[in-house]
């Protein structure tokens, strides 16, 4: 996979290309000549990384326009991880280049999965100091890289406006890294630039307790003055002295998932009174069954996708354990698919790049089927069967595929032989009906 970050660095680092080649028109494929405004306009629909790092080797013209002009116009970047695939074809076609994420960019020399990584924020920083909305995935990165992040880039983005962070998951790390702890809040209200008026916390997991409370209203000048040493934050006069000045006026707080519960309406009543809009949002709250704040995790499921554009394998895991939340996953699963199909049929004859690529990719395993609850299992058989809804062969599963069922030495069985096993009597007339289904489908 090619890192892009770190050629670029380099490329940064050599001499200036010669001026003399610049003209007034690019040329684009197939010979065809733009000018330089419809240039710029084009480069505006394409997110800046990390394909800007990739368009700018075109050719000394090219390079000079992003160094000059280009990365300078960019006032909306995005570092998170999504999971979709981002690649490219050279050679006219023949070779296929996988892009690294944000947070598997390393140097040669570093092998530490928790290495030094603060050049390479400082380097994005000056190649986009005009930057006005920034979005950034926690989780996707590892924390020590996320705070990396936060205290070298965010002091230099001094136009900065908006900071979004985005619960993305990095399932090759320990799910305990998924939760935002308290002092990563501070340490966010020490780096914000004084500019930035609107912060915005999506799908992120925080600790509910008064230690996150407290650190929440660092944010705004209301908050920091109302907190004193009564609270629990003991060395708060030191804390304060390292705070940024920013006053944020609009603070979301949207799709939350809270790994303690100990906040009550009155703490975020009280959050509420700290900045000029503020707003918080709760995924299925196990402690608060009439919490106003509570949201379906079905509504996560959609929002995260339709909305953010994360995959499913990089949201966070949640119990599929309602009709509701089966179907959302599998609408989810069809949603995403058309971003992995050309890497799937590459990855079919062998190419090893698009099969890298391909991993992210959610697929309804069998195994995820044989853990389902009996009164969910031929609901689920019947959605993941629906011509109508699943249009990809890969996704459909045959109803003769063989699956292991409790010790590792135990002997496969068909799902259909499975299905027999597990469902009742009056089932009957529905597993016919999706045998049949299968079978016609198939035979298709």
């Amino acid at each position: 996979m090619l890192n892009v970050l770190s050629e670029a660095m380099n490329v940064f680092q050599e001499e200036e290309p010669r001026h003399d080649e610049i003209l007034d028109f690019f040329v684009m494929g197939d010979g065809l000549l733009i000018p330089r405004e419809i240039f710029h306009l084009i480069m505006q629909f394409i997110p800046a990384f990390p394909y800007y790092f990739v368009l700018r080797s075109v050719c000394s013209q090219w390079l000079i326009e992003f160094q000059e002009h280009i990365y300078a116009n960019v006032e909306h970047l995005s570092l998170v991880d999504d999971g979709k695939p981002k690649y490219y074809f050279r050679d006219n076609g023949q070779t296929l280049v996988c892009l690294k994420p944000i947070g598997s960019i390393r140097d040669q020399h570093l092998f530490n999965l928790d290495g030094e990584r603060s050049h390479l924020f400082d380097f994005l920083a000056k190649m986009f100091p005009n930057v006005k909305h920034l979005r950034l995935g926690f989780g996707s990165l590892r924390p020590i890289h996320f705070n990396q992040c936060v205290n070298t880039m965010l002091p230099k983005l001094t136009q900065l406006e908006t900071l979004d962070i985005l619960g993305t998951v990095n399932r090759r790390s320990s799910s305990s890294l998924f939760t935002m702890e308290p002092y990563q809040l501070e340490v966010i209200a020490r780096s914000l630039p004084s500019s930035t008026k609107n912060l915005n916390f999506i799908g992120v997991t925080l600790r509910g307790t008064a230690d996150t409370l407290a650190r929440l209203k660092m944010f705004s000048n209301k908050g920091r003055q109302s907190i004193t040493k009564a609270t629990s934050l003991p060395y708060y006069s030191t804390i304060q002295s390292n705070l940024s000045p920013v006053d944020i006026q609009s603070c979301s707080l949207s799709y939350l998932f809270l790994n303690q519960d100990q906040l009550n309406m009155n703490d975020w009543e009280t959050l509420q009174g700290m900045y000029s809009h503020f707003e918080a949002s709760v995924v299925d709250s196990l402690y608060h069954d009439d919490y106003p704040l509570n949201l379906s995790p079905v509504s996560y499921l959609t929002y995260m996708s339709k909305k953010e554009g994360v995959v499913l394998s990089y949201m966070k895991d949640l119990r599929r354990d309602t009709d509701e939340i089966v179907e959302a996953t599998i609408d989810t699963v069809v949603r995403e698919y058309p971003y992995f199909q050309p890497l799937l049929s590459l990855a079919a004859v062998g190419c090893k790049n698009a099969m890298i690529q391909s991993i992210p990719q959610t697929k309804w395993d069998l195994q995820d089927v044989v853990k389902t609850d009996n009164g969910l299992l031929l609901r689920t058989l019947e959605l993941l069967t629906d011509p109508s809804r699943m249009k990809y062969p890969e996704l459909v599963f045959n109803i003769d595929s063989t699956v292991s069922v409790g010790t590792v030495n135990s002997t496969p069985i068909t799902l259909l032989s499975f299905l027999i096993t597990r469902c009742s009597v009056k089932d009957n007339d529905r597993m016919l009906n999706l045998t049949k289904r299968v079978t016609l489908w198939s035979t298709n």
